[in-house]
């Protein structure tokens, strides 16, 4: 994908959704990532009209090669954060998934987000659109006031528990274990997640869309599959064992309600297809 690249946007007005009258358009940050990249799939599949909107380094990397996927799509069009202007007239969902900038590779990706949403602030002010931004669980710490208040529109903050599957963050404890296990190596994963939950990226998305779909309210949720210790059950499955120590989050069930999605990937589908991308990507390497 050449640098600046930027597709025209195409409307069709043929689908109608709860929540908020006609919204069949949808805008994706970090599209080109993980839930990001997932989100554009579940859309574009429930037939959407999709805006990705990526950092011009990411929309560059070739080594990936998802872009591929959606390129004769019509309804998906890619334009870089550094040129994208607004504009879109017709009701849309905004998706940001600030999980996805986890680690230190992604510093400042967040208020580089914050920055253009806040030059597009008229913009969002004039449209219908409903905003959901996606964080990783451990961030309820943050007050929240501070939490609401982060950008200047309207928007709801669904936090999240591990997230596995395919182009999982390398930071995460089962992209660790499972690439050490594709290298031979021995463990030495010193976990930091909440014990709690795990999701599929897939199911993830797809509940995500759902619940956009059904609301017209901004909110503050905790989402769940409903299954207490998925994420040690997943250590187990790749041998390992979760330690009394590991990272526990001030319980967020005392500042938002929970929201549960069912998961209908099983640990050992979605931890395969994982393994299955590792692999992909190991033989590229070699």
């Amino acid at each position: 994908m050449k640098e600046n690249e930027i597709h025209s946007i195409r409307y069709n007005n043929n689908l109608l959704f709860g929540g908020i009258g006609s919204m069949n358009h949808a805008i994706v940050f970090s599209a080109g990532g993980f839930i990001g990249f997932s989100l554009c799939r579940e859309l574009l599949n429930r037939g959407y009209n999709v805006l990705a909107i990526e950092h011009n380094e990411t929309m560059q990397i070739s080594e990936e090669n998802k872009w591929m996927e959606f390129g004769r799509n019509a309804n998906f069009n890619v334009s870089s954060l550094e040129d994208w202007e607004g504009g879109l007239k017709e009701p849309f969902f905004c998706f940001i998934p600030y999980y996805d900038f986890l680690g230190e590779r992604y510093e400042g990706r967040t208020s580089e987000i914050k920055k253009k949403i806040i030059q597009n602030k008229s913009w969002f002010d004039k449209s219908v659109h409903q905003t959901m931004i996606l964080r990783f669980i451990s961030e309820s710490r943050i007050e929240q006031d501070a939490l609401l208040n982060e950008i200047p529109i309207p928007h709801s903050n669904l936090f999240l528990p591990t997230v596995f599957g395919p182009w999982q963050p390398k930071e995460f404890a089962f992209h660790k274990l499972l690439s050490e296990e594709r290298e031979g190596l021995e463990s030495t994963i010193d976990y930091k997640e909440p014990l709690k939950d795990a999701f599929y990226v897939d199911d993830l998305a797809a509940g995500v869309i759902d619940y956009a779909e059904k609301k017209g309210d901004k909110a503050s949720l905790v989402l769940s599959t409903g299954e207490n210790g998925r994420w040690a059950e997943g250590l187990k499955h790749l041998g390992e064992k979760a330690g009394e120590s590991s990272y526990q989050s001030h319980e967020p069930a005392l500042l938002y309600k929970e929201l549960v999605i069912n998961s209908s990937t099983t640990l050992e589908e979605g931890l395969q297809q994982q393994r299955t991308c590792i692999d992909s990507l190991l033989k590229k390497r070699t």
